[in-house]
């Protein structure tokens, strides 16, 4: 109907009703189904063995049966575009042996690679669209389209995407080139068969061509990656007998090659042999956007460490591939290595690294003696960058912090300046009150008569007289006076805020959250609710400024998103705690649906800073930051909301210390 056909019959049924019949056709276009897959099981039998693939009860999910009907179902010419999720590209199992038949019979012609949100409001996944063609054109037998779309209007609904852009791409042929598309030889795609188009960047495309010409080899093959272990609380005493080496120990400067086994404080008494180091090896960091590469090698004082479930632990193989692990460390602070993962290190707010992630991390590879010589000629110059980046760090965290005790040294002073000043001023105002209640002055107002109405075409630019009564001025000054008093209090509280660990105590942080809400909901009840929900989690906390870091949240939600809440009841403050078990880490998932409040990372990063137009003092985030900082963790914020406001803030998880 949309393009102007009206005589025509759509049929509603099931794809899978086709199964028996003999019949094929030109197009099949759609969205496959991934659940509730259901027909004649024989039927479907038939269908995997008929193309070599063996049969599961996982049929049921997934693609392998939507995509074997349509190459069942498609005539010798065939044709079909199908939308799949970006898991599928990538999965091994049965997707991997599904994306294995239709290369090796060469029926691809193009990958188009959409953009996330793409398939709004149903789902904010990635997806790609998927071209099968049983008769490609000649100048594709062998080879794959590429092609990358990208959105031209997004809103919380939907997203318009390049599609004319796309379609040109699509119909061109390999002589003509364009930014958004390449094509590939089917013997250049990886031997996992992914379809991603990130895999195929010029990037990626060198690294494969060094492992298959044997210049490189990927970290999986000349080193074991192995994980740490998340004691529980009781295991770890002063007294055990073994080291535990947590990401804070290992060294973040490359002239630091060394685990410094004296500075790490904490000790273990665990049985569990899973994470015990015996021989030399590379620590890494598994969370983070640095590795901080360093060295173990036993001593006679440290014959063994236990390495914690934020470390990953790397030693050699073998002598069949043999690695040199000074050659390994250099390696490892090369650009070269640093972009293969910075482009596949997971999480925004708190990144991480996969251990099958980092074996696919390919290093230049040359036999041992290379190694040795590669070390001794470039372990100079590799230093000399790395100090020279070093030493430029320190320049600008030097102007950082000249800055910071600057601001410092400013606020302190207009603090001791302004803070008898505003104490006597506030000292007027109640005997002013006083006054003004003794001789029965509240009703008095400055203007004796109403003010003449003002001309409507001027009101904007004039604006209404104000003609309070004493007893609302006083009330307003009163209130400015403790306003200006509290600003002050905040300033310094900022400016001077510090947390020893000895201050912290181990907290239920979801009965925390939740006696808050009790304490909050018996004086808003009226206003707004409060939602409490998640995981039970432990993890050391200084209760009062943890206490504070909610209290400005909350405040912010009153000032900037409830201010004009019409509905009574209707505004909702939530809190959700989540427990990352692979990354060891805490999420405190905040939201509110007020006003759409425009913040960013950007204005809790200094004092006073704030976005434009707001009435607030620019202190409140930059609070916030500061104690998540002191607990440790990082905060993020979801820009662009059209209601609301959200924000998450990770904490790392040093006790694995939560319900199931």
């Amino acid at each position: 109907i949309m393009n102007g056909f009206y005589n025509v019959a759509i049929k509603n049924e099931s794809f899978l009703q086709e199964l028996p019949s003999s019949q094929t056709f030109d197009y099949l276009i759609g969205d496959p189904p991934l659940k509730a897959i259901y027909g004649d099981l024989v039927e479907i039998y038939a269908l995997y063995r008929r193309w070599g693939i063996q049969f599961s009860n996982a049929y049921k999910r997934g693609y392998s049966t939507p995509i074997l009907f349509v190459l069942s179902k498609l005539k010798g010419d065939g044709k079909a575009v199908i939308t799949v999720a970006d898991s599928f590209l990538y999965a091994t199992g049965k997707d991997r042996s599904i994306r294995e038949l239709l290369i090796k019979a060469d029926l691809i012609e193009s990958i188009i690679s959409l953009p996330s949100g793409a398939m709004k409001p149903y789902t904010g996944a990635k997806a790609s669209v998927l071209v099968i063609n049983k008769n490609k054109p000649d100048e594709l037998r062998q080879k794959i389209k590429f092609i990358e779309s990208h959105a031209i209007y997004e809103d919380r609904y939907s997203m318009d995407i390049n599609y004319e852009q796309v379609i040109v791409a699509h119909r061109y042929e390999t002589k003509k080139r364009l930014s958004n598309f390449k094509i590939l030889d089917l013997k250049q795609l990886n031997k996992n068969y992914s379809l991603g188009a990130s895999d195929y960047s010029a990037e990626m495309l060198l690294t494969e061509e060094m492992v298959a010409t044997g210049k490189g080899m990927r970290l999986g093959d000349v080193v074991a990656i192995r994980g740490g272990l998340s004691p529980k609380k009781e295991e770890i005493s002063p007294d055990g007998e073994i080291l535990l080496v947590k990401n804070e120990n290992l060294s973040k400067d490359i002239l630091d090659i060394q685990l410094d086994l004296k500075k790490v404080p904490h000790r273990i008494s665990s049985k569990n042999t899973r994470a015990l180091l015996t021989k030399e090896a590379i620590l890494i960091a598994r969370i983070g956007e640095q590795l901080k590469p360093t060295f173990f090698m036993p001593s006679s004082d440290y014959l063994k460490v236990m390495f914690h479930s934020g470390v990953y632990a790397l030693a050699p193989k073998g002598k069949k591939k043999a690695i040199d692990l000074e050659y390994l460390y250099y390696q490892l602070y090369t650009e070269f290595v640093l972009d293969q993962i910075k482009r596949k290190r997971k999480g925004s707010v708190m990144p991480h690294h996969s251990k099958k992630m980092l074996e696919q991390v390919v290093i230049p590879y040359v036999d041992l003696e290379a190694q040795k010589e590669f070390v001794t000629a470039q372990k100079a110059t590799i230093i000399a960058e790395e100090r020279a980046k070093v030493e430029e760090r320190i320049k600008v965290l030097g102007y950082k912090e000249e800055v910071e005790k600057k601001e410092s040294i400013i606020v302190k002073t207009l603090v001791h300046q302004l803070r008898p000043t505003l104490s006597g001023i506030a000292m007027d105002v109640q005997a002013f009150k006083r006054i003004v209640e003794k001789h029965n002055l509240v009703d008095y107002k400055e203007f004796d008569d109403e003010p003449d109405e003002i001309d409507p075409e001027l009101k904007d630019l004039i604006g209404e007289v104000e003609n309070y009564p004493l007893s609302e001025m006083i009330e307003r000054l009163e209130s400015d006076t403790h306003h200006l008093n509290e600003v002050l209090t905040t300033v310094n509280k900022v400016m001077n805020f510090r947390i020893e660990p000895s201050d912290k105590a181990d907290t239920d942080l979801l009965q925390f959250l939740q006696t808050y809400a009790e304490g909050n909901q018996a004086n808003k009840s009226d206003w707004y609710k409060f939602e409490v929900k998640g995981a039970a989690v432990v993890m050391a906390i200084h209760q009062p400024s943890f206490r504070e870091l909610l209290d400005q949240l909350v405040l912010n939600a009153e000032k900037h998103g409830f201010s004009k809440y019409k509905t009574k009841g209707a505004a909702k403050i939530s809190f959700k705690i989540k427990v990352d078990k692979e990354r060891n880490v805490v999420v405190m998932d905040y939201q509110n649906n007020g006003r759409p409040y425009a913040m960013t990372e950007e204005h809790y990063v200094s004092l006073f800073t704030k976005r434009q137009g707001s009435d607030g003092s620019g202190i409140g985030g930059n609070y916030i930051k500061r104690i998540v900082e002191a607990h440790g963790g990082e905060l993020g914020v979801k820009g662009n909301n059209l209601s609301g406001f959200q924000m998450i803030i990770e904490f790392p998880l040093t006790q694995n210390n939560y319900d199931e």
